[in-house]
């Protein structure tokens, strides 16, 4: 699942070594020196020599055990612009779109397979409004004991669909033309949860590799982490002169659980945005009960994470005696209070592709389809940024870093769609169901300046991934003017080694004719999975805890979608 992290931390550890920004603070012990490194020349060829070995080990650390960065990190990310919900609008998400393959009859057929556009008796104008509400219950994974659960939910409400079919008056057959927008995705989702850890701090994952660089002769460091710099700047790890002759580390952190010391950590982040597809296309008839359609997509949307992951003292175990930084000017920040971690994605997608397919009735009450959705070629810019600021018993803040400082850009090809679906016309009642199939070994994912190794890995990892079906399946009754409908759908994880689970879906909805040409339409769907979010991993750490365990926030996720709209038909 950390491919992707190891994209982006390959980004930022081939750029230009920068010094920090506390470059004129020089400890007044510091001349506590190796050994053979007492000359400039002698000290940059000990820096020299393991450099390579410096930044094999700091890319382990951040992929394996350090914090993930702000950006696209993981294959989640990925998939996160690759999936679809089951239904799109609120006529049909009342039955998850379960006879969107076999020829719905509806603008929704664009989204679906084109050729159900062919079965439409009239020209529709629709719209309509979604409202989303996720609750996620969050437990904190914590060494000693699970902290929680703790219930929080996000809500949102936006233009869910508006759509315009326009049926052709023709001598023979049927010609539908259409034009639809719809929300395909939605990615509001958010998590709260906090509790005392007695072990283990995210200050562990900011340590330098180890061996730890020297000090520069006018007492700065140079660090081959972006992550270590931030966090050296902003006084959440130090030099220590005590460690001086170590070979292992010569930096402490501001937080050191254990031997009595315990330190509160909460993690409060928000996800938002989602996406939109923009579809044009038609069907014909070309023989007698046999539908052929094509649409072309071109697909939009943001992503935003806003994450805050705090660490405080509140029984006051950390003292000033144990911890302290002595600045530039002399001033000295002794003993910690508190520490916030914050991280920021604001991610812009757009991208196209295409669908096409068929759908004919060899019998009345039988209505059967096929449709190919190709590749959507997505290109993502990403603005993100971390942010460090530690908190001092006497002295007050340091802070270094922002949450919008980098860019990012990189492009997404989600795979090929196969669908098969059929429906089954039993009077006022209406049994409905497809599977689509979705080769994910065919994801492809680039990025300038990745480095062909880093290509490879990545390469591999996807061809690794599942291929999966996914599978609906629904039922509809009519009553006069009212029809009531009601579905389930299932979407299983194609990565057996990530977090997160399979997706299932349930529905229901009614639609109300007023009269033979305006209708009213309500869906409800829920989908249900479990996650996993990891605020920072196991390190190795150079005190007598040895291994520090990292800390996770295991999740359960409700979305409830509800929909509502209004479709004319002239």
């Amino acid at each position: 699942m950390q491919w992707l992290t190891r994209v982006i931390c390959t980004v930022a550890t081939t750029q230009q070594v920068l010094p920090v920004a506390r470059s004129g603070r020089l400890h007044p012990r510091l001349a506590q020196r190796p050994q053979g490194a007492s000359s400039s020349t002698d000290s940059d060829c000990w820096l020299a020599m393991p450099r390579f070995y410096l930044l094999i080990a700091a890319t382990l650390l951040f992929v394996a055990g350090g914090t993930a960065p702000a950006s696209a990190q993981t294959l989640d990310d990925v998939f996160r612009y690759s999936e679809r919900a089951p239904a799109i609008g609120p006529h049909d998400t009342g039955w998850l779109d379960a006879n969107g393959t076999a020829g719905s009859g509806t603008y929704t057929a664009l989204f679906s397979n084109p050729a159900g556009l062919g079965w439409a008796s009239s020209s529709t104008f629709a719209g309509g409004l979604v409202g989303d509400f996720t609750t996620n219950e969050g437990r904190l994974s914590l060494p000693d004991a699970d902290a929680g659960p703790f219930d929080r939910t996000q809500s949102g409400y936006r233009i869910g669909n508006a759509a315009l079919t326009y049926r052709v008056p023709t001598e023979q057959g049927n010609l539908v033309l259409g034009a639809a927008i719809g929300r395909t995705r939605s990615f509001d989702r958010t998590l709260v949860a906090s509790g005392i850890n007695g072990q283990s701090s995210i200050t562990d994952t900011f340590l330098p590799s180890s061996p730890s660089p020297l000090p520069n002769d006018d007492g700065s460091f140079t660090f081959d982490r972006r992550l270590t710099t931030l966090a050296f700047d902003a006084g959440a790890i130090e030099f220590d002169p005590s460690r001086a002759d170590s070979p292992t580390n010569d930096f402490i952190q501001a937080v050191r659980p254990g031997a009595g010391r315990t330190v509160e950590q909460r993690e409060d982040l928000i996800e938002s945005g989602g996406l939109y597809d923009t579809s044009f296309g038609g069907a014909i008839e070309v023989a007698p009960d046999v539908m052929f359609g094509g649409a072309f997509t071109v697909a939009f949307g943001s992503y935003s994470f806003d994450r805050i992951y705090e660490e405080a003292d509140i029984n006051n175990t950390h003292t000033g005696s144990q911890y302290d930084v002595i600045l530039g000017d002399g001033a000295v920040l002794s003993g910690f209070d508190a520490l916030t971690y914050e991280q920021g994605i604001e991610a812009d997608l757009t991208g196209f592709g295409a669908r096409f397919g068929a759908s004919a009735k060899p019998v009345d009450q039988l209505r059967l389809g096929v449709s190919f959705a190709t590749p959507t070629y997505y290109t993502v810019t990403e603005t993100f940024g971390t942010r460090i600021e530690t908190f001092f018993d006497e002295g007050g803040s340091l802070a270094a870093g922002s949450i919008d400082d980098n860019e990012f850009e990189y492009e997404v090809r989600t795979p090929w769609r196969v669908s098969a679906g059929a429906e089954l016309d039993l009077g006022p009642f209406n049994l409905a169901g497809d599977v689509e199939v979705i080769d994910w070994s065919t994801l492809n994912f680039t990025a300038e300046g990745a480095g062909l190794g880093v290509e490879r890995d990545i390469d591999r990892q996807i061809r690794e991934l599942d291929v999966t079906v996914n599978s609906r399946v629904g039922a509809s009754f009519s009553m006069d003017a009212l029809t009531v409908r009601g579905g389930t759908a299932f979407q299983p994880n194609p990565d057996d080694s990530g977090t997160r689970s399979d997706r299932t879906f349930f529905s229901g909805g009614i639609s109300y004719a007023f009269d033979s040409q305006l209708t009213f339409d309500f869906g409800w769907m829920q989908e249900r999975f479990t996650d996993e979010f990891v605020a920072y991993g196991t390190t190795e750490v150079p005190d007598a805890r040895g291994t520090a365990p990292g800390l996770r926030a295991d999740e359960d996720i409700q979305r409830n979608t509800f929909s509502i709209g209004m479709r004319y038909r002239f």
